[in-house]
């Protein structure tokens, strides 16, 4: 368990951050808010933060390609449940934070981005992964290492 910690510090301390600025009851009267709908933006800004962070460690602690199946869940569908998990949550727990369908919206919009960003811009430079990346190539390949060496 000490080992997941040390190895996803970045993104398990974005976790608890985004969760706790998400049930952080402020005053928000004493501000000037510079436009309407700023929250928006501050949900595409946070889930895309913490998309792009669980991408960047988990490549970084997967540089050879292995287990990119895990990533897809930690990094795109995990942030996705626990923003509707949190707007439920605050409409039915809190009577100071509302739950809203555009907030939901702007979390998993943030959240295909940063997937999108990371995916195709920043994994090509990260994992280095012989193409074609197809398992029964693969399979073959190790096949026919096995008959050259044989011979």
């Amino acid at each position: 368990m000490f080992k997941l910690f040390r190895r996803y510090i970045f993104s398990i301390s974005l976790i608890i951050v985004v969760v706790f600025l998400s049930f952080f009851h402020n005053n928000t009267s004493q501000y000037k808010i510079p436009f309407a709908n700023v929250d928006k933006v501050v949900h595409f800004l946070m889930y895309g933060c913490l998309s792009t962070v669980i991408w960047l460690e988990f490549m970084f602690n997967h540089r050879d390609g292995s287990h990119m199946k895990n990533v897809w869940f930690w990094a795109v569908f995990f942030p996705i449940l626990m923003s509707g998990i949190i707007e439920i949550l605050q409409s039915t727990l809190t009577t100071y934070r509302s739950g809203e369908y555009l907030d939901f919206l702007a979390n998993t919009v943030g959240v295909t981005l940063a997937t999108w960003f990371c995916y195709f811009i920043i994994r090509p430079f990260v994992v280095k992964i012989e193409e074609p990346f197809d398992l029964f190539e693969l399979e073959e390949q190790e096949n026919e290492k096995k008959k050259d060496a044989s011979s």
